[in-house]
């Protein structure tokens, strides 16, 4: 019985090890081509250029969770705008944008970063 136990013992920390060493890395598309409100006409506005604003970010991944929280494209908008408006600050809105977000898994810590794109645009009077 004593071998059996000792047996039991080594594999569990042969498997927490190899678990230890493991991790996974995703990348997936949050959203594409947003979608704005604003009735845009060929000549009510200009586009000043593209721009882009990565946010890394550190969690604590639960699968089981992942469903809850998804506001984060929101935030990153605003984000995005306020990179726009360094960049170019005539802009007034960002448009075309696109979230993107690559992560990699270690055991239940998750480290990734946010990569927003998008055309900075500027409105101007309908003629």
């Amino acid at each position: 019985m004593k071998a059996a136990k000792k047996f039991a013992i080594v594999l569990g920390l042969i498997a927490a090890s190899a678990l230890s060493f493991m991790s996974c890395q995703s990348a997936a598309p949050l959203q594409r081509d947003g979608a704005t409100s604003v009735p845009l006409a060929g000549s009510n506005y200009e586009i000043l250029g593209r721009i882009k604003f990565v946010e890394p970010v550190t969690k604590i991944h639960f699968p089981i969770l992942s469903a809850f929280g998804k506001s984060r494209p929101v935030a990153l908008y605003y984000k995005t705008l306020e990179t726009a408006q360094k960049e170019y600050p005539e802009a007034n809105d960002v448009l075309n944008i696109t979230v993107d977000y690559e992560s990699k898994t270690f055991l239940i810590f998750e480290s990734g970063k946010y990569t927003t794109t998008g055309l900075a645009v500027k409105y101007t009077e309908a003629k």
